[in-house]
């Protein structure tokens, strides 16, 4: 082979190596993305049909950012969310049985099953739980404190978590006695901080701040999130789910013109369902080794204002009934002193407003005042 054709043989081939190199090297950067695993529990409840919607309409920014997510939606016996979940989510959702790069995959699991979950959750390997799940009901906890601290308190959980896995755990306002002055059902002077002493005045509340006691305690404090949260309020759900926001209950009343007495002298720091998404979003995107702010510890998260359920149903009134007048409003949502009352079976603090600044601080996500998201009980 003369010398010129041994010139061009070479060129070609150099060519042919620098093509499959580059072809190499972008294959291997699509592939490479960062993806977190992201694990719900009590994903069919509120809070948690409105995260998954919220996290799944941004994954499209999320593959921009090259910082996708794959959930898992873990839900317990409501025999509808696995079927509204492929009917929604049809691009998206996935059965059980497929593999870890898959978008979203959604699974019944008995969280009472000590056996099950650490089974599941050492399969499944996730980087992120967000642990909703729970017995929320003020009375069903009071009339069985038993398995209220098993479900509220799932100590194996915890312990079933790899040491590097963030948690992110929905806690509760009512962690607070909500009487600071021992004064009774007064405004309290300021709003409780983190810092505040947490004394819970009912079973529910004393289960909740167990957990929180014990995986502040056994799990790493830079890999642990409690959430304070005061009472999430919002739209309808996009898929059929057992108990709505307090809201529609308020709507459901003004619509059918049914007298219901709301309380006057009970005070909390009423939060929007889609900020609630926002903030753990941001907590998630925050758990990343790369983040250059991780999140950690106890958040109080409310809204701005400090509500009475009076309040709030006589601003529902307002703003989804404008042709109705004031007294006609009345009529329906009536004020009532909850200290006029006899001693119900349950305590329920007085007033558990709080203030979010370190968690809004945090994120960097303002909350939105009830008065602007009351609005949105139309939405469905």
């Amino acid at each position: 082979m003369n010398k010129s054709r041994l010139s061009t043989f070479l060129f070609y081939l150099l060519i042919g190596i620098w093509n499959n190199l580059s072809i190499g090297y972008h294959c291997q950067s699509m592939t490479d993305q960062t993806r977190t695993k992201v694990i719900i529990t009590g994903a069919s409840g509120y809070l948690g049909q409105h995260l998954l919607q919220f996290l799944l309409s941004e994954e499209d920014e999320r593959n921009r950012k090259s910082t996708g997510l794959d959930i898992v939606a873990l839900y317990g016996t409501l025999p509808s969310f696995a079927d509204d979940c492929r009917g929604a989510y049809p691009s998206k959702c996935q059965s059980s049985d497929v593999p870890r790069n898959e978008l979203l995959k959604v699974v019944s699991l008995d969280l009472l099953d000590e056996g099950a979950v650490s089974k599941f959750f050492a399969e499944e390997r996730p980087d992120v739980v967000v642990h909703l799940a729970a017995m929320s009901s003020l009375g069903v906890c009071e009339e069985d404190p038993e398995k209220a601290m098993k479900v509220n308190c799932p100590t194996y959980l915890s312990d079933s978590l790899s040491s590097n896995v963030k948690l992110i755990f929905l806690s509760t306002d009512q962690v607070y006695d909500g009487d600071m002055s021992g004064s009774g059902n007064i405004p309290n002077q300021r709003l409780y901080l983190e810092s505040d002493l947490a004394k819970p005045v009912n079973v529910y509340g004393r289960t909740k701040l167990e957990f929180e006691n014990y995986i502040l305690k056994n799990r790493s404090e830079s890999l642990t999130i409690c959430l304070r949260s005061s009472l999430i309020l919002g739209p309808c759900t996009n898929l059929r789910c057992r108990k709505q926001s307090f809201l529609q209950f308020v709507l459901d009343r003004l619509e059918n013109s049914n007298p219901c007495n709301f309380f006057t002298d009970e005070w909390r720091s009423m939060v929007y369902v889609k900020d609630v998404c926002k903030f753990i979003d941001c907590l998630v995107d925050k758990c990343g080794s790369n983040s250059d702010s991780l999140a950690s510890g106890v958040f109080n998260m409310g809204g701005p204002r400090r509500v009475s359920r009076f309040d709030l149903a006589s601003a529902v009134g307002k703003a989804c009934f404008p042709d109705r007048s004031d007294e006609e409003i009345t009529t329906v949502v009536k004020a009532v002193a909850k200290s006029s009352l006899p001693v119900g079976k349950v305590k329920s603090p007085p007033d558990i407003s709080m203030c979010s600044s370190k968690l809004q601080d945090t994120t960097q996500i303002e909350a939105t005042d009830f008065k602007v998201f009351v609005g949105d009980c139309n939405e469905t």
